[in-house]
C-alpha cells in the first residue's frame, strides 16, 4: 500500500513539473500614470500597463488590483477586470481608468487643491490565468504630477 502511494504521488509531481515546464512568469510594467484631470469635484487618473507574455501560448488577464497614495497617504484602491488576452510571446497595453471624487478624499482634498505638485504612488498586482492556475505580478510607479489648478 505504501509503495503504491509513493508511486501515485511521484506521478502527480512529475505531471505538475511537466505542466510547469515552459511556464515563464508574465511581466507587468507601468507604461504611464497620468493625471488626466483635476477639478474641484474629482480626480481622473489614467494608468496604462504594458503586459508581456514570454510563453508559447496566450494568457488572459484575470484582474488588476490597484492602490493610489497621494502625499504619502493611501487614498483609494480598486479592481479592474479588463477583457484582455496577452498573445504568445507578445505585449498588450491595458488601460485602467481611475476616477475619484474629492469629497471622498477627506484631508487629502485640501492638499490637492493647494499644492503645485502632487506626489503619488500607484501600485498593484496583475493576475494572469496560466495552465497551472493564477500567477500574480506586482507593478509600481511613483512620481509627481503638476497640479492643473495652480
Amino acid at each position: 500500500m505504501h509503495a503504491n502511494m509513493v508511486k501515485a504521488w511521484s506521478m502527480v509531481v512529475i505531471c505538475v513539473a511537466l505542466m510547469c515546464a515552459g511556464c515563464a512568469t508574465p511581466e507587468a510594467n507601468v507604461k504611464s500614470a497620468d493625471l488626466r484631470s483635476l477639478s474641484m469635484q474629482e480626480l481622473d487618473v489614467g494608468l496604462t500597463l504594458d503586459l508581456y507574455n514570454p510563453n508559447e501560448y496566450s494568457i488572459p488577464v484575470e484582474g488588476i488590483d490597484w492602490r493610489l497614495s497621494l502625499f504619502d497617504n493611501p487614498v483609494a484602491n480598486g479592481r479592474a477586470n479588463p477583457d484582455a488576452r496577452i498573445p504568445a510571446g507578445g505585449r498588450t497595453d491595458v488601460d485602467v481608468p481611475i476616477t475619484l471624487r474629492l469629497s471622498d478624499l477627506a484631508d487629502t482634498a485640501q492638499q490637492l487643491i493647494r499644492a503645485s505638485q502632487i506626489p503619488y504612488l500607484l501600485s498593484g498586482r496583475v493576475h494572469f490565468q496560466v495552465p497551472t492556475g493564477t500567477v500574480s505580478v506586482d507593478f509600481s510607479r511613483d512620481g509627481q504630477w503638476r497640479n492643473p489648478l495652480r
